[in-house]
């Protein structure tokens, strides 16, 4: 999986208050479907296969079924928006991780 450099990327890579206000899973969520649907519009879908295959990522290693979204299963599994939130980036590092393992060098 191969991320790019533009904002996405930057969000990606750390969480950033300027572009969320509240660290909150929900704002996130809103903030990726807003760059989803700007993606989409552009046609670079490319750009957000990743927190697709996060999300499946996420519901395998919750035991989830559906089509929850990776807000709405880390929801489930915790207590506040804000834990859920604080999860998302330890999750999301793991994924990385993982995919890195699989794939050395395409992460860069």
């Amino acid at each position: 999986m191969q991320l790019d450099s533009t904002l996405l990327g930057e969000v990606w890579d750390r969480p950033p208050p300027m572009f969320l206000g509240d660290p909150t899973i929900s704002r996130l969520d809103a903030f990726i479907r807003g760059y989803r649907c700007r993606s989409y519009e552009q046609r670079q879908q490319n750009d957000v296969s990743s927190f697709v295959e996060f999300g499946q990522w996420l519901a395998s290693r919750f035991d989830v079924s559906g089509s929850l979204g990776f807000a709405g299963i880390l929801l489930n599994q915790y207590e506040n928006e804000e834990d859920a939130f604080s999860v998302f980036w330890e999750q999301r590092l793991e994924f990385l991780e993982r995919d890195e393992e699989s794939s050395p060098g395409l992460l860069q």
